[in-house]
């Protein structure tokens, strides 16, 4: 039996505690981590306006996750991952 086609197969991510995601590329919280991002992969602040609740950016790997489900919808570009790399997180005075 042959298997799926490899560029329609989903893939997803481990949740092995709630809250605590364990990325295809070996990446946890504890690790590189992850981080509030657009559909795209660009970081944002996890505020309302910037952040739909959603979509996760791993620090490892730059795959984007759907936080509900746990599938890796994406990875970021060359142009995303050069934009995040400049990112500065909103810092509270």
């Amino acid at each position: 039996m042959l298997l799926a086609d490899p560029s329609t197969v989903r893939e997803y991510i481990i949740e092995e505690a709630i809250d605590w995601w364990v990325c295809r590329c070996g990446n946890n919280p504890d690790s590189d981590g992850f981080s509030t991002c657009s559909e795209i992969g660009e970081r944002c602040e996890p505020t309302i306006g910037q952040w739909d609740g959603k979509h996760w950016l791993c620090e490892s790997c730059y795959r984007v996750i759907d936080g509900d489900t746990l599938e890796v919808i994406s990875g970021c570009s060359q142009d995303v991952v050069n934009k995040n790399e400049e990112y500065r997180w909103h810092e509270e005075l």
